[in-house]
């Protein structure tokens, strides 16, 4: 089925210019990945199933190299804007075309949400006597006034910020596995009580499987990847190579982290009031540089936030491109901006962080549990996706998923097992319920969108 276009929108000036290289792809990816949802949000895994976190992010690591790999080959063969909900459309039909943007829009909604809550967590460090509600507005601000600008400033806007994460995570890790080292040798007795009476799976295999929306959310963010294909400089190229650089900075430096923090924290001692990152280095008596490492995290929230709302303008501008929402969300301004998309987003963002005022104590948590399951949802269909996609495309492609069919198999398999397990815990049936709600109202309003437009046809 071919895909709808506006053809006033497919002027040269209405398109999205390719400024986007490998290098900056890369930090944009990677800014996206790492932010509150690991830095933040590991510490409900760490709490929930103790030293079998590590094999729950390496688990979780394998989820994302196979959806990954399955945006890589897509998008190196057809770089479209609205990314896979457009694909949605081309493979699956405009309804889950429409469905599939705007699950998108949502979870990246709820996304910045979680991101600019845990970022203002994070200045209450510094700040505790001010609200939490009053730093959400005031970084949101800050995120919505950088991305009215072009592709080439956020582009090195987000790219400092995700050398800075990567410098700090592979900081942590020096510093940690130092820590950890002196103890062991000098046969530190609180370590090695830890060691030894510790279970691997603190509260049994309920308690590793209720973790896993928690663990997806510091990964969601790689969805991205394919909004910005759109806007890369030779992506059959550029896509691929991206990738594998961005498989090998993401799983060695979430694996190795998550490892030292289970042998330095004791089980039971994390939450998401404050990062495991500085509990740990608190531990080791390092308070300055937690302190510093803080400040790092904060700048690694906003980033997040920084790429979500990238994201979810670009999907709305898809979305009006393809008929799926008013036409004016699809306009650009003189930096080739989706302004109207930006605005609208801003203002959905603006509602849903008054959560941070009603419920203050909790908004993270349900936030970032309602965002991965959104995303698994959007996961689950990308898997669905490739496989009509190998059915239709014979040519010949630069990049592959190794173990077709049944990779693409297994990816969907395990959006279904991520989404099911949210069930076992108590604080995310609402979100898992949410999920099936928003479902069945966007299904809803794409009958009520067709019933109209079929309506007018024979007017």
């Amino acid at each position: 089925m071919p895909r709808r276009k506006n053809q006033r929108l497919d002027s040269p000036k209405q398109k999205l210019s390719p400024t986007m290289t490998t290098g900056s792809l890369v930090l944009v990816a990677v800014g996206s990945i790492i932010g509150a949802g690991f830095f933040l949000g590991c510490g409900v895994p760490l709490f929930n199933t103790g030293k079998a976190a590590i094999l729950a992010y390496l688990l979780g690591g394998i989820f994302m190299v196979l959806i990954i790999s399955i945006l890589a080959e897509i998008a190196s063969v057809e770089p479209i804007e609205g990314g896979f909900s457009a694909y949605a459309e081309e493979y699956y039909g405009p309804c889950l075309g429409f469905v599939s943007g705007w699950m998108y829009w949502t979870s990246g909604i709820l996304t910045m949400a979680s991101e600019v809550v845990a970022a203002s967590i994070f200045t209450r460090l510094w700040l505790p006597f001010l609200p939490l509600w009053t730093f959400a507005i005031f970084y949101s601000v800050i995120m919505i006034l950088i991305n009215t600008r072009d592709t080439t400033g956020f582009a090195r806007t987000e790219g400092t910020l995700s050398i800075l994460k990567i410098l700090a995570l592979a900081a942590f890790i020096v510093f940690a596995g130092y820590g950890f080292t002196k103890l062991f040798l000098a046969s530190n007795p609180l370590l090695k009580k830890a060691l030894e009476q510790s279970p691997f799976f603190a509260h049994g295999w309920q308690g590793f499987w209720s973790s896993l929306p928690f663990v997806m959310f510091g990964y969601t963010g790689i969805s991205v990847l394919a909004m910005a294909a759109a806007e890369t400089r030779e992506p059959e190229k550029t896509i691929p190579k991206t990738i594998r650089i961005i498989v090998i900075f993401i799983l060695g430096l979430y694996l190795c982290s998550i490892f030292l923090i289970t042998l330095l924290l004791p089980v039971g001692s994390t939450g998401t009031k404050i990062s495991p990152f500085i509990l740990t280095l608190n531990r080791l008596h390092l308070s300055w540089l937690a302190l510093i490492m803080n400040a790092v995290i904060l700048i690694a929230a906003l980033s997040s936030m920084n790429t979500a709302l990238y994201g979810v303008t670009r999907m709305l501008r898809s979305l009006g491109q393809r008929g799926d929402a008013p036409s004016r969300v699809s306009s650009l301004n003189r930096w080739g901006v989706p302004t109207a998309a930006l605005w609208v987003s801003s203002i959905a963002l603006g509602l849903t962080i008054t959560l941070s005022y009603f419920l203050p104590q909790t908004a993270f948590t349900s936030l970032s549990g309602a965002t991965s399951l959104v995303s698994m949802f959007n996961w689950g269909l990308i898997a669905l996706i490739h496989i009509r996609f190998r059915k239709r495309n014979r040519t010949q492609r630069f990049f592959t998923l190794w173990g077709y069919p049944w990779t693409s198999y297994l990816a969907f398999i395990l959006a279904i097992i991520v989404i099911a397990s949210a069930w076992l815990m108590p604080g995310q049936r609402v979100g898992l319920i949410g999920l099936f709600v928003l479902f069945s109202l966007y299904s809803l309003m794409y009958r009520i969108k067709a019933f109209n437009a079929k309506k007018q046809a024979i007017n």
